[in-house]
C-alpha cells in the first residue's frame, strides 16, 4: 500500500478524534444547545472550506521566489518586443502638428464660426 496513504489516512484519524472531543466538550459546556445548533453548522458550513483551501494554499504554494534567471528575463523581453506593433507616427497622420490632436488651432476655430 502507498505509504503517503497511511500518513494522510493517520492525520484524518486524528483530527476526527480532535473534532469528536471539541463537540463533546461544547455540548458539555453549553456553548452548543439545540436552539443554537443551527447556528453553528451554518459557521462551520462557511468556514471550514475557507480553512481547508487555507491550508491547502499554505502547504502547496512556494513562498519563496525563484531566482531570477537573466537568460529567461531576456527572452521574455525579446518576445514581447518581436509581438508588439510596429509604432507609428502620430505627427504624421495628424494635421495639426505638435499640437494635440482632436483640438483645433486657434486660426481654424475662427475660420469654422
Amino acid at each position: 500500500m502507498n505509504k503517503n496513504y497511511d500518513v494522510n489516512a493517520g492525520k484524518r484519524l486524528a483530527s476526527y478524534g480532535v473534532i469528536t472531543a471539541i463537540s463533546a466538550l461544547a455540548v458539555a459546556y453549553g456553548i452548543i444547545t439545540p436552539d443554537k445548533a443551527d447556528l453553528w453548522v451554518a459557521l462551520l458550513v462557511v468556514l471550514l472550506p475557507n480553512i481547508g483551501g487555507m491550508i491547502m494554499a499554505i502547504r502547496n504554494v512556494k513562498t519563496a521566489p525563484e531566482e531570477p534567471n537573466l537568460n529567461k528575463v531576456a527572452a521574455a523581453v525579446v518576445a514581447a518586443l518581436m509581438e508588439a506593433p510596429a509604432p507609428t507616427n502620430p505627427l504624421a497622420e495628424s494635421d495639426h502638428g505638435t499640437e494635440v490632436q482632436g483640438i483645433l488651432s486657434e486660426s481654424k476655430e475662427s475660420t469654422e464660426q
